[in-house]
Order: structure tokens, then sequence, then C-alpha cells
């Protein structure tokens, strides 16, 4: 039977290849035809001079709507585990298709029983139990006996809203209070779906607590259980799931679209892997919401409070960007389109500015007040950017390249009009800044750099041949290098005793997305570059070494979360296998490239342009540097912190990779930490040195070697 499989399976992928083929030759024989016409038309007028004399296009935009030489994208369908499964043209799983080599490495049975992960036992959650109905249906009563004592309630309660910045988006702190002293005081009287709010605010404090890795104390302690904080947590979200179905949340019930909220982040902190049953259920908490009117703004609507209209825009916003981002990591159009909604946009307010009994809203403060409602409304407008380019992604007809521009125009004055206390710094220029919003200074930027990507991803490849897309390839490689600069950092400082250690929790499978489509954004480009071995610049040949360390430093850290995430594994495995096929490539950088890092990030580029260097040039100049050389006049030095984050001492990427002493000395253990680039023609003579920098065994083995690699040590 497995013959038979593999059979099948090599049988379909000649028959693709044919197909792909045919494609090309018709795309070839149309173009050819389009230039005669072109060529006979352009005699007929007058202008008897060659094609080639005449002047170039210097807009990017300007003639940019014949683009049949653009392969068509629709998306991918798997058959895996009897499941069948589409993504859209601009999921990372749907770039990988885009390598051959990997394409047929991952639809291979064969191959994928030898992956060095098969002993690898990746287990997550099936799903919502809400979704499966996979629990038992009790009574108020028996609900209320799972109730801790207050003095443990109290701790939990305080936890959630300390911990989770966006609260107030859901629940109104003040109002919440004071039902909760009214509960203590008659319990029976609660509404069963206020129950199922209290137990998710109890669940969420204690998997927040368990996943910044701090000791509990007594926070869980309870008579009727063991001290076990998963038990723990899984009790409370069953009574949750077992208060909205004892609730009938699908009738419009008071509380029914905060507890549903409170539930969906739930089971989205469960697993490292963006799992599609978290995606469904925000499908069914997008369409009760507008069931109850959460869609419409509250003005239209005279018997909703000001109040209560307020908290619905907060609840509306926060519904919407979850629609784009979860559509978004799993590769399907979102389920709110814009014509469904005229819901306003929240008013930058703390919640003491509200008050249940007040009869009209307070003005919105300004944007230079930090509030919980700023990032919100910040996030917002950002994403907002990210659906229309998600949209033209999904869309069944090509998009013209004059719309791209507009998108990417929209998206860089979106970016301005961040408010500047939610523009990223350096850590060391934020020692007084509170680490939730540093986080959203950081969420803030990688969805840009996210939308970048999906927005010129298509032009990776055709720029290469066609210079009417060089600035779509630059931005794309730029953000995606930039992304998983991100990652490197968030990895580094959510370690024990990083500067951002407590807020680890807020590494979702969400953002994970960004960083996966990034590596793979980087896989397929550095793969094109060895399969054409076309010729290439000083810069785009820089740029390959820069993927490549980028890369190298993403295959790290996915490889620390192999034993819980399958999504890292795919990762993993895709990037060995295009380094090791770089490894046997020959291709070297020029003599003459001097290597400096105004030449790595070129005036010119996207990345300057954007100002998205504007962080992580200052960032990477202090790691690359090992002397008191000036850093260049663009990117002036960062003052020296005193505090334990200084980026002149930041670790190393690889910090149980064995000593490398050649060429550069006994002390380079990290061959990426230190380089001095303008030393590049005196450190690095030939291309072994460059092999050995780039293939020096930081715990990864040899690239190419697979039984080599499944001897890591994580």
């Amino acid at each position: 039977m497995p013959n038979s499989a593999s059979g099948i399976s090599t049988k379909i992928n000649q028959l693709e290849q044919l197909v792909v083929s045919l494609m090309k030759t018709l795309d070839t024989t149309k173009q050819a035809e389009q230039q005669r016409a072109a060529s006979v038309e352009t005699t007929s007028s007058g202008n008897t001079g060659p094609i080639e004399s005449q002047e170039p296009v210097s807009s990017p935009i300007s003639n940019a709507d014949d683009e049949s030489n653009l392969e068509e994208t629709f998306g991918r369908i798997a058959l895996e585990n009897s499941e069948t499964k589409f993504v859209n043209s601009v999921h990372w799983t749907a770039i990988l298709d885009g390598i051959a080599e990997l394409k047929d490495h991952f639809d291979d049975d064969e191959s994928q029983a030898q992956c060095a992960f098969t002993d690898t036992n990746v287990t997550g959650p099936d799903g919502p139990e809400l979704l499966y109905g996979a629990m038992n249906h009790i009574s108020r009563e028996e609900i209320l006996a799972v109730i801790p004592p207050r003095t443990v309630v109290d701790r939990l309660i305080s936890r959630y809203f300390n911990a989770m910045d966006i609260a107030p988006a859901i629940i109104h702190s003040s109002t919440f209070l004071k039902e909760y002293e009214r509960f203590w005081e008659s319990p029976s009287t609660a509404p069963v779906m206020w129950l199922g709010i209290l137990f998710g605010m109890m669940c969420l404090a204690i998997q927040f607590q368990h996943l910044s890795s701090k000791d509990l104390g007594s926070m869980c302690q309870s008579p009727a259980w063991p001290q076990d904080p998963q038990y723990v947590m899984n009790i409370y979200r069953e009574k949750l799931v077992q208060c909205l179905v004892l609730g009938k949340y699908t009738k419009s019930v008071p509380y029914s679209v905060e507890a549903l909220l409170l539930y969906f982040t739930i089971e989205h902190f469960r697993s490292k892997d963006m799992q599609t049953g978290t995606w469904v259920l925000m499908g069914a908490i997008s369409r009760i919401a507008m069931r109850m009117g959460y869609h419409r703004d509250a003005t239209n609507f005279p018997r909703i409070s000001p109040f209560h209209g307020e908290m619905r825009r907060r609840a509306w916003t926060m519904i919407t960007q979850l629609d784009i981002t979860t559509s978004k990591a799993v590769g399907l159009p979102r389920m709110i389109r814009d014509g469904d909604a005229d819901t306003t946009e929240a008013r930058n307010l703390f919640d003491e500015d509200l008050d249940k009994n007040m009869v009209e809203l307070p003005p919105s403060r300004p944007e230079t007040v930090t509030t919980p409602i700023l990032y919100l409304n910040i996030k917002g407008r950002l994403l907002s950017a990210l659906s229309q380019i998600g949209d033209q992604s999904s869309f069944a007809k090509t998009v013209s390249y004059a719309e791209v521009m507009r998108l990417d125009k929209l998206l860089r004055d979106t970016q301005a009009g961040i408010p500047t206390v939610l523009q990223m710094r350096p850590l060391s220029n934020s020692i007084n800044v509170s680490t939730d919003v540093i986080m959203q200074r950081m969420y803030l930027a990688i969805i840009g750099h996210s939308a970048y990507c999906t927005l010129h991803r298509k032009y990776l490849i055709p720029a290469r041949t066609d210079s009417r897309y060089k600035y779509s390839r630059q931005a794309c490689i730029d953000s995606a290098i930039e992304l998983l600069n991100y990652q490197l950092l968030l990895h580094e400082e959510t370690k024990p005793g990083g500067h951002l250690c407590e807020d680890r929790w807020k590494i979702s499978a969400i953002l994970n997305h960004d960083f996966l489509l990034a590596s793979t954004i980087l896989c397929l480009d550095l793969d094109y570059g060895i399969e054409t071995k076309n010729a290439e610049s000083n810069e785009d040949q820089i740029t390959r070494e820069s993927v490549k360390i980028a890369l190298l430093g993403s295959y790290n850290i996915w490889l620390t979360k192999c034993d819980e995430s399958l999504e890292a594994q795919k990762a993993c495995e895709a990037i060995r296998i295009i380094m090791g096929k770089s490894k046997r490539d020959n291709t070297t950088l020029p003599e003459e490239v001097s290597g400096s890092i105004e030449e790595v990030l070129p005036e010119g580029s996207f990345s300057a342009q954007m100002g998205t260097y504007t962080f992580f040039a200052q960032y990477h100049w202090h790691r690359l540097t090992v002397n008191t050389a000036p850093a260049p006049a663009s990117f002036p030095p960062l003052p020296q912190a005193n505090y334990p984050h200084d980026f002149a001492t930041f670790p190393a990427i690889y910090n149980e990779a064995p000593a490398y002493t050649a060429p550069l000395g006994e002390n380079f253990n990290d061959p990426t930490n230190n380089l001095i680039w303008e030393n590049w023609d005196t450190q690095f003579q030939g291309q072994e040195d460059i092999d050995n920098l780039l293939n020096a065994d930081y715990g990864l083995g040899v690239f190419d070697d697979t039984s080599l690699w499944k001897d890591v040590k994580m």
C-alpha cells in the first residue's frame, strides 16, 4: 500500500510539472505575439528606431498593467490525514510549494517518515471544546460549587486586570467590580453567562502566570483539588464552556460576547500552532456579535446608552482585529467585510472616564495620552490596511501593479500616523517605559513588516528579471529580515532574566505566523538564486549573505520550539534543506565589496525610505562591531544602558555553540556577533573562509547531512 501511494504521488507531481511547463510555453508564445504586434504598431506610427534605444520607464507603476509574465497564484490545497486544507497564495505553507524540492519533500509520505522529527511527539488541543461538545451539562448549583474561596478569586481577578493590557476592550473594570461585590453577596442570583466571564478571567490569570514561568504560589490553591496549574486551568475552561452552553450563548443574551471573547483568548493561547478550530470559533463570535448589532454604531439606536455603546465599540474593534489576524494565519479570506459595519472607532479613554449612568461620552483624549484603547485603535488602523492587502491576495483575478503600489502608499501613510509613544525605538532608550508599551510597539512594527511581505511577495521572483518590480523585491526582503530580527529580539528578551520575561505569554501562534512567513520568503529567494545562478549585483550578493545569517538565527530559534510545535518542525526542515543547497553553491562575495553597513543597508533602499532600520540598524551596529570604530553617520551610536539589557553585551544567538576559532581568532565564538564589516576583505580571503562563517557548527551539524542533524541537542 505505501508503494502504491508513493507511485500515485509521483504521477501527480509529474502531471503538475507538465501542466506548469505547458502554461509557461503558452505564456511565452503569447508574449512573443504581443511583442511582434507592438513592433508593427510602433513601425506604422513612424518610430523606426529599435525598441532597446527607447528611454526606459522610470515609474514602477507606469506600463505595469501588462503582467502576463507573472505566474498565476491560486493558493494551495493539501490532502493530509484525511483532511482537505486550502490556503491562499501568501500563506507560508503555499510559499513552500514554490520551492520544488520542499514541495516534493513535504508531500512525499516516505520523506515524511524519514523526517528528523519522527520521534517527536507533539501533542496539542484537538480544538475548542465548545465546538465539539465534549463536556457534561451541569446545573448552576454545580458550577457555583467549583468556585474557590474569595481570597483565591481575588488574587486571580487582580492578576487578570494587571496582566492583560487590553482587558478594557472586553470588560469595564469598575462596572465588573461592582457586579463582583454583588456576586459575593448573593452568588445564586448571578447570571450564568456572568459566571462564565468569572471563570474565563480566572483561567486566563493562571494561564498568563503559567506561561510566564512564574511560581503560582497560593494563587490557585484550593482544598478542592491539588495545586496543579494545568489541572486548574482545565477545570476553569470547562466551567466557562458549560456556562456558555447552559446560558444558551446563541440566543444573544447579555454577557455572551464578552464571555466568548475570553474563551477565544484561552483557546488561542493553548497551542503553539495556529488551530483551524479557533478560526472557526472566531467566525461564530463575529456572527453572534452581528446578531446583537455590534456591527452597527450605537448612535443609530437611542435605546443603547452612551456607556454601553462605547463598550460595544471596543468589543467590535477587537472582534474585527481577531477576524483579520486569524484569517491571515490560516490563509483564508476574512469573514467581516468593510461594507458590513459602520461602528466607529472607540474613543481614547481610560476606564475611569466611563460610567454606567453617564448621559454623554467625554471627548476623546489626545493620542499623546497612552490608554489601552490607543493601542487598540492604532492597531486597528494598521490591520485595516493589512486587510485590504489580504483581500487582493485572495481575489480570483490578478490585481494590477498600480493597485499594489496604492496599497503600499496606504500602508506607509498609516505607519506615518502612528503616535510617537507607540513608535519602535531601541530598548536602551526605553528604560522607563512599561513592558506593555514596548510589546505594543513591537506588535505594530511586526504588523507593518508582515503587511509589506504579504503585499509584495508575488513580485519577489519576477523582480529578478523585470526591473519594474525591483522596489517590491527590496520591500519584501527587507521586511522579512526585519521580522526575523524581531523574532531574535523577542526570543532573547523573553528568556528568564530578560527585559520582557514576564510578557512571554504574549507570543502567540498568530505572532509566530509572521515569523514563519518571513522564514519561507527568505528560503524562496535564496533557493531561486541557487537554482538560476543568475548574475547578481554586489548589492544582491550582500543581501544573499544577510538572508543566510537571518535564516541561521531563525533556525536556531525554531529548533527550540520543535518539541511543542509542528509548524516549527516544518520551518526547521525547510531552512535545513535550503541552507544545505546554499552550502553546496559556489557563489561568493566579490572581492571588491567592502561589506560596510552602509552598503548592507543602501541609502536608497526600501528600508532607508521607510525608516524601518531606525531601531534595528543601531541594534545590529552594536552586535557587528568589536572595536571602538564610530558608527556610520546615519546610525548614531546608542547610549550605554545602565541596566542588564545593554546591546553592546547582547548575548550571542547560539549560546550552546562550540567555540569557533578560524579565521577570526580564539575569542570569536559567534561569527555574526562581532563582525567588523569594514574589514571583510582582510578577514575573508576566499570561499573557504566564507563557508566557515556561514556553516560553522552552531549545534546544527552539517546542513546537508540529516543523520548529524538528528543528533542536535536542544
